[in-house]
């Protein structure tokens, strides 16, 4: 039985991963209050807390070291009045457990136990988020959004066929690798709010403000196409450095243009320029200085994918296959100009290959150390059958 559906049932049934029931846990649950030098301890490792990493209504995120070896994870300690959506994203990990978490770019899991009554899940470490990232960085060349912008159309693909909605697309929510080592590789995390599209409701709010397709705004039904609704916003923000839309207020993302000149009192044309402001996508080219021309040329086939991935109507969206084979990721419209030979070079560098990537000593050590009948769903050898391609 995979282990994500073992920890269900034993919640199920009110007990937790070992058998015992929670009720003997409750006192310890009440009592426990995570810090940093704490050990964490599993039936097969024991991780000590380094420190943490991240907090919100789930619980906590912490950076631990697994006893006994060099390698660091990221362990998710959820809050035991949440078990419902335990339960939940618990499911989701099982369904993306399909497939080969490095090939589809998604994040990996590595042990699922409980310590004091709290739900501990044990994930790869990675480095930082696309939205610290472009705090740091400003904003990226398109040179550089394209891996990224491939990577996460592969990850659309797979969810797609599994017919799951990640519903939850912003830079927050996807990782970079290792940004020294394996610069612009990514890989998207949180499944929390994660669902199969034919089990949404109407009405139902998901997507953050500011990454909320208009169906979901209004809403109507929707499918997985919000999630390339989501990916477009993502791949503006990476681009301008801000937002593309409103974050704080739904209602200023439904304006139309002569609702905003009547609201501010001026023509949008005549916006200030210290404070950007498009009229259209298309506005979105001329941002930055002007460069040569195989850049703007690259520049323009990014803005005619975004234009593509945020299409008013969901049907009418991208498709993730189509977007694979969009001009701006295969570099179709470089490839065919000889004056854009040196640009394409550059471009061609910022493509990785996808080789399996993780394998350093410190992870070996971890893999090896989970017996074979507690393999994780990443790792199960009992699979429906998938594409070659998504398949381990």
């Amino acid at each position: 039985m995979p282990i994500v559906t073992y920890v269900i049932n034993r919640m199920k049934r009110g007990c937790n991963i070992k058998g015992r029931p929670d009720s003997l846990l409750i006192m310890n649950a009440e009592d426990f209050q995570p810090v940093a030098g704490q050990v964490l301890q599993s039936s097969y490792n024991a991780f000590t807390i380094l420190e943490f990493i991240g907090e919100g209504a789930f619980g906590k995120v912490a950076k631990c070291q697994v006893n006994g070896s060099n390698a660091i994870v990221a362990v998710k300690i959820l809050k035991q009045e949440i078990e419902e959506d335990v339960e939940h994203e618990l499911g989701m990990l099982e369904a993306i457990g399909q497939l080969n978490a490095d090939q589809v770019h998604v994040i990996k899991l590595y042990e699922i136990f409980q310590h004091c009554g709290h739900t501990c899940l044990v994930f790869e470490m990675l480095d930082i988020d696309l939205f610290q990232h472009c705090l740091n960085k400003n904003s990226l060349y398109v040179n550089a959004i394209r891996p990224i912008a491939k990577q996460l159309l592969e990850t659309l693909q797979a969810l797609q066929y599994l017919k799951i909605v990640h519903t939850d697309i912003k830079p927050d929510n996807v990782m970079l690798i290792n940004m020294k080592y394996l610069p612009y590789r990514v890989k998207l995390i949180d499944f929390g709010k994660a669902l199969h599209y034919y089990t949404s409701k109407l009405g139902g709010m998901h997507q953050a403000v500011g990454y909320r397709a208009p169906e979901v705004t209004l809403g109507l039904p929707f499918t997985e196409s919000i999630d390339m609704w989501g990916l477009g916003c993502l791949l503006a923000f990476l681009y301008l450095g801000f937002h593309l839309f409103p974050v704080h207020c739904e209602h200023l993302m439904l304006l139309t243009k002569k609702e905003y000149s009547i609201i501010h009192k001026k023509n949008a044309q005549n916006w200030p320029r210290n404070q950007t402001h498009f009229t259209s996508l298309d506005d979105l080219v001329y941002v930055y200085e002007k460069m040569g021309c195989a850049e703007m040329k690259d520049r323009k086939a990014f803005i005619d994918l975004l234009k593509k991935m945020l299409r008013l109507d969901g049907a009418k969206r991208i498709s993730p296959t189509e977007a694979l084979q969009h001009p701006f990721i295969t570099m179709s419209h470089l490839s065919h100009d000889p004056r854009s030979r040196d640009y394409l070079t550059e471009a061609q560098a910022g493509h990785f290959p996808r080789e399996l990537i993780g394998q350093e000593a410190g992870l070996l050590y971890l893999l090896k150390s989970y017996p074979e009948q507690n393999l994780l769903p990443t790792r199960l050898v009992v699979q429906p059958k998938l594409p070659q391609d998504l398949a381990r």
